[in-house]
């Protein structure tokens, strides 16, 4: 999964829009991030709105995580510090406008590596923010576990917008998880049938009967009486000139609204054949 909101030249996944990269509040994103790849680093993690240190030595607030063409960065405020014996004081913070960003390799320590490298304790200036004095609240929840925040988009849909027809299906509500790559309507069927082939049975917890059962999933109904359908179908749709699969019944709008291209739409038309379709394509 895509954790974190990406800078990228082309926008074709939710993480890559303006509503995840420019609009999110700091509090609704990721809060940490950690070296996964690294067996020594890994449980090292970073927190927004802490303190940390940089290979050549310097020191910034941590903001926000943000990728970048693929490559993992992190917003800063870049502030001055000076040492005093065992102790630090961070005494001015830059505007937030002319936030840099850092590249993750970059960060050598965080707030509790500081906290150890300055036993004299970490003293902050008037002009730093009230949220970035201290470590991060959440580090007390996580207990040292990874900490994520996941986006879910919620909305609703009428299956069918009849209203003069004594069955209607019940509206659908969605939830979907936007940090998966985008993959089309056709792909996920394909993926969907490949599923339903194989006589599978998959493994799952029961609440009520509180054990594990077996369960195997039967399709019911398939998407109709949808202009998506004839999408996914690769099929020209009800506009089209010669809209049936099966024949050439139809053509332009002209004659099948004259009296005579009108009636022809109650009779079977030429068939279609495999071989005149190959043509066409």
């Amino acid at each position: 999964m895509q954790l974190y909101p990406e800078v990228s030249n082309i926008v074709s996944e939710t993480w890559q829009a303006s509503k995840w990269l420019d609009e999110a509040d700091l509090d609704d994103l990721t809060p940490m991030w950690a070296n996964w790849n690294s067996t020594q680093d890994r449980h090292c993690h970073y927190f927004i709105k802490e303190l940390a240190s940089t290979c050549d030595r310097n020191f910034v607030l941590l903001q926000r995580w943000v990728a970048v063409n693929g490559v993992m960065h992190v917003d800063v405020l870049s502030i001055a510090a000076s040492k005093m014996g065992d102790a630090l004081t961070v005494t001015t913070c830059n505007d937030d406008s002319m936030n840099p960003q850092v590249p993750v390799s970059q960060l050598a320590c965080n707030i509790l590596d500081l906290q150890i490298s300055y036993p004299g304790g970490i003293y902050y200036s008037e002009y730093i923010p009230d949220s970035y004095k201290s470590s991060s609240p959440l580090r007390k929840i996580s207990k040292g576990q990874p900490m994520f925040r996941q986006q879910v988009v919620a909305w609703s849909d009428n299956v069918s917008g009849n209203v003069n027809k004594q069955y209607n299906a019940h509206t659908n509500v969605y939830v979907t998880n936007p940090h998966f790559p985008h993959s089309s309507s056709l792909e996920q069927f394909v993926a969907l049938c490949n599923n339903f082939k194989d006589d599978k049975w998959i493994t799952t917890y029961d609440s009520k009967l509180e054990e594990e059962i077996l369960i195997q999933l039967k399709l019911h109904f398939l998407p109709a009486d949808n202009p998506q359908q004839s999408e996914t179908a690769s099929h020209i749709g009800v506009n089209g000139n010669l809209n049936c699969r099966a024949d050439l019944m139809g053509g332009p709008d002209a004659f099948k609204e004259s009296k005579e291209g009108y009636e022809a739409l109650y009779h079977p038309g030429i068939p279609r054949t495999v071989e005149s379709t190959i043509q066409c394509i």
